[in-house]
């Protein structure tokens, strides 16, 4: 049903639905926040007595076909789509319904707005792209299309707590600033270690370095405390693996369910990232972050000498 959809990350021309947000769905034009949740709860609310068949066609035509390029990669095909809008409206609306809650749409766009244009300021970049909002499989909680266009799914369980959704914006931001100068290149494990990386680290100093590293790296203490103890041995998987185009491979260091040698942590590119980029900063300057945006992993990698490469 999860088609072509990538996690993260690097990171569609489709129709935005009309918003009453004050900003114009828009970041200095160069953002657009694609609402497609606020016409989901509506028509769950308003039409949930219509006739079968034709709350299936409204459904199609008002929602599923002017988002193909969304709901189609994400949810699946128009039968699995009217399946899933039958099946999660009583859970949606109950969500939605209560009191905590009120107003949930906009306040999750509103505080994409503000983040972003704080993060814009902060990074001293320009972002530019869009972020669809939905009601969707719940799939992932924020994440990204191959074309950089950012997702989220307010129906996944970790976006029941919005404060869940504004801790990740920073993170998912950068991912979009980094995607739009950077595109992927032939070292793909390297590629999205280091994005990833990159974005926990941004987040980290973002926030003014409030939040402990391991929650910026979406670990356990315990974790983290298990990674810097057992670092040497992280570091000969980087060395082992910095130069594979295996995107398998890529895919495993960046999922949380994957162990590495099932001993490591899930997730475990997160941490060799995040370690790249600090010692690149101890070298070239608590300011010199910016300018990774622009350059290529490998050179990222060489620079901050954390491992001899060849």
């Amino acid at each position: 049903m999860f088609r072509n959809f990538s996690y993260l990350l690097f990171l569609f021309v489709f129709v935005s639905c009309s918003t009453n947000i004050h900003i114009n769905s828009k970041i200095n034009s160069n953002i657009e926040i694609v609402d497609i949740s606020s016409k989901q709860l509506k028509f769950m609310k308003k039409y949930s007595k219509m006739k079968s068949h034709d709350w299936s066609n409204l459904m199609l035509d008002s929602i599923y076909k002017p988002h193909f390029n969304v709901l189609e990669p994400y949810i699946g095909n128009e039968r699995e789509f009217l399946d899933w809008m039958h099946y999660e409206r009583d859970y949606i609306l109950k969500q939605t319904n209560k009191k905590d809650n009120s107003n949930l749409i906009e306040k999750v766009k509103k505080q994409l707005y503000q983040t972003s244009l704080e993060m814009q300021n902060f990074t001293n970049y320009p972002i530019y792209g869009k972020w669809v909002v939905l009601f969707g499989s719940g799939t992932v909680d924020l994440g990204g299309f191959d074309d950089g266009t950012m997702l989220i799914d307010l129906t996944h369980d970790s976006n029941k707590n919005l404060d869940h959704i504004f801790k990740m914006l920073p993170h998912e931001i950068n991912h979009q600033i980094y995607s739009n100068f950077l595109k992927q290149d032939e070292n793909k494990v390297l590629h999205r270690i280091i994005g990833e990386g990159f974005a926990c680290y941004v987040s980290y100093k973002f926030n003014k370095e409030k939040n402990p590293i391991y929650e910026e790296l979406i670990f356990t203490k315990k974790e983290y405390e298990f990674c810097k103890k057992f670092e040497k041995g992280i570091l000969h998987i980087l060395k082992k693996n910095y130069k594979s185009n295996d995107e398998d491979k890529a895919k495993q260091l960046t999922d949380r369910e994957h162990h590495y040698l099932n001993i490591y942590p899930g997730a475990l590119g997160y941490y060799i990232g995040f370690r790249i980029i600090e010692e690149y900063v101890k070298i070239h300057g608590e300011d010199s972050w910016r300018d990774i945006y622009q350059m290529k992993p490998m050179e990222v990698l060489r620079k901050s000498k954390i491992i001899e490469i060849e």
